[in-house]
């Protein structure tokens, strides 16, 4: 049976072929079809919100709540499951559901009839983001966005998925289908609906105890270090660069513990590994070589057919790359990349308030990468007489849907000519008319929202710039961004607050919102000197210590533990970006040098060794953490 399709949810363990097909029967024969609702465009629940995400579904026909104890009461005192609705703003999967289902009158009444609607923005909600992302692998989805999960009352999950269509596609079933069969169930078959959701949520809490380990018992030695760089040259691909198949996101954690290894101990290989790895990044459609930056990841194993929205999160982590690798290797190419790419940030991210949005949109006007692909017709209009010399040394990839392809850098090999000169500068002009042709186009829409993280993020990487190329402009904008952050997003009480948007705040920070922030003033006490940034990172750190501290087994949980009916776990593995334990680690390493107290460094390392034996049974997982492991045996 296919992952998301063809079967009503995974009953199929306890049932046989033909008792669900007369299950699906029944589902027909029960489900009465309700006439489509008249469209009108009043707002739900979601206009009062104030994440971009939530707002493009405040006028669906659906009757969404926002998580919070008003939906979840709802479902307890109607007895009715949740269906549970995550994803993000620049999401191009999510636009599509929401405009093919949720926007549809007769799926929206079935929705509201037999389900208790709740619309989540996964930045906003990291914490709910992730426990039920880890619902829909283990129900045997591959996991992504929009993330469709449904609930028993006790937000217990039985049946996952991602996108959904509005009918019954190959491989896919359609969304009117799934709502049918699991209303059904629950009224007919609620013992079994019951039981496999208790077995999910057992098999999602087992999950978290795997990586528990005692502060005590853990030990750390440098095997951890060698193993895991051993394994990550074992699975460097050669022929396309990287590690793993498609989809293939940048590899942050994974080259940030190369480059430290790399300028720890001088290994040739490693460096090679990451060398290569940032030149096919950087030549490929992943990057962006009309405006700079960095889209999220490519769809195809070489690079060349990227998935379009740029998160801030992505231009940080890229540019502190490029400018470590122009650290060790002096070249200048990589410097140039990470400066085009804080040049975007600052033209295209950067808020009249001196802080950043979160995102650009991959659509446009409902075209994924409609801003940012080209077809060789309008290369010539743009490009004219010099367009045959450009495709030699630019190519552009094919690409699933549309007519327009993404450019990219030909490799050496590839690259046939000479007959564009090879001169930079040519190269440079005839960028710089594609950009003027873009600039005409309509452009893809920004999440405006402020991340506390991401911000914090962006903050510590511009401070690195001013240190690294020694331009006080970067050091400007870092000092912008952190006071205000420290000003709009911090309570009277020290508390810091997740989002902020227009003037509103939302929920109260994380874990990674803290230690993300406590890097960045020590980014800038380094930068500046100025003491006041050691004194806010020292401020922060208490804090983050005293509401986050797993005293039992040492490392930090993800929230604060106040929100009730929601577990409190801890998440040490690394996903795109490191974990907020491997940065707190290497934060409270910096702190304790630069203070010279060495509780904070007592606080890293019983991080360190809560995680020491996870670490060395799957040190791909907490590449993150291994790098501040090498900080602490320097």
């Amino acid at each position: 049976m296919k992952k998301d399709g063809y079967f009503l949810f995974r009953l199929s363990r306890y049932t046989t072929h033909g008792a669900l097909m007369v299950l699906m029967a029944v589902a027909g024969l029960l489900w009465y079809f309700f006439p489509v609702a008249k469209d009108d465009l009043r707002a739900n629940r979601l206009a009062g919100e104030i994440s971009p995400y939530l707002l493009q579904h405040a006028y669906n026909p659906v009757d969404w709540y926002p998580w919070g104890p008003e939906a979840l009461e709802r479902a307890r005192r109607e007895d009715k499951p949740i269906f549970l609705s995550i994803g993000y703003s620049t999401c191009y999967w999510c636009h599509v559901m929401e405009r093919e289902v949720f926007s549809d009158s007769s799926i929206a009444v079935s929705m509201n009839t037999h389900f208790v609607n709740i619309k989540v923005d996964r930045e906003e909600r990291p914490d709910l983001d992730e426990w039920f992302m880890t619902a829909t692998q283990l129900l045997g989805g591959q996991g992504g966005w929009p993330n469709s999960v449904f609930l028993t009352p006790d937000l217990h999950p039985f049946y996952a998925g991602t996108y959904f269509p509005p009918t019954d596609r190959p491989g896919r079933p359609g969304f009117p289908g799934v709502l049918r069969g699991l209303s059904v169930s629950w009224q007919t078959r609620r013992a079994e609906v019951v039981a496999h959701a208790d077995k999910v949520e057992g098999a999602m809490w087992a999950l978290q105890d795997s990586v528990y380990a005692s502060v005590e018992t853990g030990t750390l030695d440098t095997s951890i270090v060698e193993t895991a760089v051993r394994r990550l040259k074992e699975r460097f691909d050669g022929q396309n660069e990287g590690f793993g198949g498609a989809p293939k996101f940048p590899p942050v954690s994974e080259l940030t513990l190369l480059l430290a290894y790399v300028r720890k101990t001088g290994d040739t290989e490693a460096l090679s590994v990451t060398v290569r790895t940032l030149d096919a990044m950087r030549d490929g459609a992943l990057y962006d070589h009309v405006e700079g930056g960095f889209h999220r990841y490519t769809i195809d194993s070489r690079w060349r057919m990227p998935h379009f929205e740029k998160m801030l999160y992505t231009q940080a982590d890229m540019a502190e790359l490029y400018l470590r690798a122009y650290e060790i290797t002096g070249r200048p190419d990589y410097r140039a990349t990470a400066e085009e790419t804080l040049a975007f940030v600052e033209r295209r991210l950067r808020a009249e308030t001196g802080v950043f949005y979160s995102a650009i949109d991959a659509e446009t006007r409902g075209v994924e990468g409609g801003y940012y692909v080209w077809t060789e017709r309008e290369l010539r209009e743009a490009l004219g007489s010099d367009t045959t010399d450009f495709l030699n040394v630019f190519g552009l990839a094919p690409l699933i849907e549309g007519e327009g392809q993404a450019l990219y850098r030909r490799p050496d090999e590839e690259d046939t000519t000479g007959i564009f000169d090879g001169t930079p500068e040519r190269v440079s002009q005839a960028l710089t008319r594609l950009r003027e042709a873009r600039s005409r186009r309509e452009s893809s829409q920004i999440d405006t929202k402020t991340v506390l993280a991401w911000n914090a993020r962006m903050t510590a990487v511009f401070a690195v710039a001013a240190s690294v190329t020694g331009n006080s402009r970067y050091r400007e904008i870092a000092v912008a961004a952190m006071t205000y952050l420290l000003g709009k997003m911090r309570r009277d009480d020290g508390t810091l607050l997740r989002v902020y948007r227009n003037g509103m705040a939302g929920r109260e920070a994380f874990q990674e919102d803290y230690a993300h922030l406590i890097d960045a003033a020590l980014r800038l006490y380094e930068t500046t000197g100025e003491r006041r940034w050691l004194a806010e990172a020292e401020r922060l750190s208490e804090r983050m210590i005293a509401v986050f501290r797993d005293e039992k087994r040492g490392g930090f949980f993800f929230t604060d533990g106040h929100e009730q009916g929601l577990p409190r776990v801890r998440y040490p593995y690394d996903g795109v970006q490191p974990s907020g334990n491997a940065v707190a680690t290497r934060a409270l390493m910096g702190l304790a040098k630069h203070t010279g107290r060495a509780v904070y460094e007592d606080h890293a390392v019983a991080t360190l060794r809560a995680f020491a034996d996870p670490m060395r049974k799957a040190p791909g997982r907490f590449t993150g953490m291994i790098s501040a492991m090498i900080k602490w045996e320097d």
